[in-house]
């Protein structure tokens, strides 16, 4: 699983934005050993976080490797993100409840599609992959591609197109 390398810093991405909201939140010490107590330079390196993991997921939808490990990469990218998704919508909810900290929900959103984008665009090579291998039609291969970028369906239908492309090959 060599791409899992180029992986990294899109799965870190979310936690990287736990990290932000604990040291805000909850311990102030995280804010002020990473970040010198300025919230300039963890929205600086969130940023940089998220440009290199788009250098990351353009590697791994250009170079996925083959239909397998590319769908494989996907799904776990996907699934391995979970828990911070449930944590960040938690916090957002709890945000949306008085107006005064309603735009901290409206960020948490941004930066969760921000971070959907990421692994969309894993999991859209993945789906290129598979229909070139000849393993989705075109018109699933649409349709699976079009669900990598929509929240919630994106691991179902990682997790659907990772089962197909392992009984297809284990068949061959």
């Amino acid at each position: 699983m060599r791409s899992l390398f180029p992986a990294a810093p899109i799965l870190l991405f979310p936690y990287w934005v736990l990290l932000i909201l604990y040291g805000l939140f909850l311990n102030q010490d995280v804010m002020r050993v990473l970040f010198d107590r300025n919230i300039l330079w963890a929205v600086f390196s969130l940023g940089v976080l998220w440009l290199v993991g788009l250098v990351c997921a353009l590697l791994l939808f250009i170079r996925a490797g083959d239909a397998l490990e590319a769908a494989r990469t996907g799904m776990a990218l996907k699934l391995a993100q979970i828990p911070a998704y449930l944590v960040i919508f938690g916090v957002g909810v709890a945000c949306v409840i008085t107006i005064f900290t309603i735009g901290i929900s409206l960020l948490l959103a941004l930066l969760d599609m921000a971070s959907l984008f990421l692994t969309g665009l894993v999991g859209l090579g993945a789906v290129q992959r598979c229909r070139r291998a000849g393993l989705l039609t075109g018109r699933q291969a649409v349709f699976h591609g079009l669900l990598q970028f929509v929240p919630c369906a994106d691991v179902v239908s990682s997790v659907m197109v990772f089962r197909w492309v392992k009984a297809a090959t284990r068949g061959n």
